[in-house]
């Protein structure tokens, strides 16, 4: 594996909320910053270089590590798979420059990672141990495939896939075997005790211009949906967990924020938040005119 330097990187910390931003000063791509869950010690963790970005990340089981997609080696923009330790250092690449690999997913006992690689082309699911050795490709089709999430078992992956000629989620053994199709949507989250998928109703959300979420057991029957704002906030994307699962964070979009220019579009502010499970306490982490995303905990 190739050990990356990580400029100026700040120093340890205790483990906190991990997100990506497209704030200043730079503002040239996104970077990976943490903060603790009551707004303090909010510090920037990559430094990917003029122009690049650092993107995705997720938290190892054993809260060690923070795996992540980066495109910091390669002047064409195509990102490779990353890990590096929670205060930003040790940061080592795992699958090649150019490989255009996406979505980290770490197996519950921390051994593997599951990732999404168009490197042949189309994107395919793709497992490799968790040092970057062993990488297997999973599907093999002229359609998107994304891998989402691993049952808490370890037994099965859950993906998106247009292998069938519109949106569905699927799931497969975590050997790639007995790959069954479960119903539409996108997405595909294993609930903390396997029996539900929580997943995006892509049609619905079309529809409505917001997104819509639904929760289906493992047989495909929709056992809840929901759509549109919650709370006194827009609309919640990029939701991830505490470990103890007694608290949420998401990004959302305050009310009467409005889009502000960032390079050649028009992107919606989206700030960072965290709450009780019950919806209770709460509180906005971050504020800027730019945007939060992707999280992890």
């Amino acid at each position: 594996m190739l050990v990356v330097g990580c400029a100026d990187a700040p120093p340890p910390a205790a483990r906190g909320i991990v997100f990506v931003s497209s704030r200043p000063p730079e503002h040239e791509g996104e970077e990976i910053y943490v903060i603790n869950a009551d707004g303090t010690g909010e510090r920037r963790l990559t430094y990917s270089g003029a122009g690049k970005s650092s993107v995705i990340p997720q938290w190892s089981p054993d809260g060690n590590w923070i795996a992540f997609a980066s495109n910091r080696e390669d002047d064409d923009g195509r990102h490779s798979i990353y890990i590096m330790d929670g205060d930003g250092h040790n940061v080592q690449r795992l699958t090649p420059v150019g490989s255009v690999d996406y979505f980290p997913h770490w197996s519950p006992d921390g051994t593997r990672i599951a990732f999404m690689s168009s490197r042949d082309g189309d994107a395919e699911i793709y497992v490799m141990a968790a040092d970057g050795s062993n990488p297997q490709k999973f599907s093999d089709n002229d359609s998107f495939d994304g891998v989402y999430s691993w049952s808490p078992d370890g037994q099965y992956l859950a993906f998106t896939s247009w292998r069938d000629g519109e949106r569905k989620i699927y799931i497969m053994g975590a050997d790639g075997s007995n790959v069954r199709m479960i119903g539409p949507g996108h997405g595909g989250t294993f609930s903390d005790d396997g029996r539900y998928l929580t997943y995006m109703d892509y049609p619905a959300s079309m529809e409505r211009g917001a997104p819509c979420y639904g929760r289906m057991d493992l047989e495909g029957v929709v056992v809840e949906q929901w759509c549109g704002p919650q709370g006194n906030l827009g609309v919640r994307h990029a939701q991830c967990w505490s470990t103890d699962r007694t608290r949420v964070a998401f990004v959302a979009t305050p009310n009467g924020s409005v889009p502000f220019p960032a390079g050649d579009g028009d992107f919606v502010r989206l700030e960072l938040y965290v709450a009780n499970a019950d919806g209770s306490g709460l509180q906005q982490l971050t504020d800027n005119e730019y945007y939060e995303g992707h999280c992890t905990w």
